[in-house]
């Protein structure tokens, strides 16, 4: 979310921009962290959903960096912003290494509690100060090692993978799911709430600056 968080500091330094051009460098994390989902998905399937954390907590020092030392146009912001779609895909890997600890009937309630880890959102919107959050996030995941990478320590020496972790599926597993009409219901609903929130929350910062103008 930090693209839309840090926009009124971003789009001032790329000239004029039109309001679709805004939008879209808005969107654009969060469509990456949506695509990038039907990647981290399957590989916690296949690979666990630990080792997929990892590799995804490691790939996001990537666009810290460029964000930080390199992008200084327009594509190169959007170039940014898709790859900080890791982030935000690593949801994926995420809740199955929270829900496969618990049986059946409580996976719902750990998905909603791993899920409600979300409002980190609005606080990147709100407490963001200035353009150094780029460069302050890289820090604390690069720089000083023993004290600063601690997301990915406490993954690699702490987190487990669930009890009952299912064997690997396959692309037409994945697909048979389309075709229970719960299914689409169940897209439509997650698009709505969730989808609708971070979409909100990231549109928030930027919005204020034309709205001010």
């Amino acid at each position: 979310m930090m693209v839309g968080a840090l926009a009124n500091w971003i789009i001032p330094d790329l000239g004029e921009l039109s309001d679709s051009r805004k939008g879209l460098m808005v969107a654009v994390p969060v469509l990456g962290g949506a695509l990038l989902r039907l990647v981290l998905g399957p590989l916690a399937d296949h690979i666990g959903a630990k080792k997929t954390a990892l590799i995804g907590l490691a790939l996001t020092l990537v666009p810290l960096l460029m964000g930080w030392l390199w992008s200084d146009s327009y594509l190169e912001v959007l170039l940014v912003g898709i790859l900080l779609g890791v982030a935000g895909a690593s949801f994926a890997a995420a809740l199955p290494l929270a829900s496969r600890w618990y049986p059946p009937q409580y996976q719902g309630l750990v998905l909603g509690i791993a899920g409600a880890g979300n409002v980190g959102t609005a606080l990147a919107t709100s407490s963001a100060p200035g353009g150094v959050v780029l460069g302050l996030a890289c820090a604390r995941s690069a720089s000083r090692w023993s004290r600063c990478s601690r997301p990915w320590l406490l993954v690699a020496f702490l987190a487990e993978d669930g009890l009952t972790q299912p064997a690997p599926k396959t692309l037409a597993d994945y697909a048979a799911v389309l075709k229970i009409a719960d299914t689409g219901w169940f897209c439509f609903f997650y698009a709505i709430t969730f989808g609708g929130f971070v979409g909100l929350v990231s549109f928030l910062a930027s919005s204020s600056m034309t709205s001010t103008r």
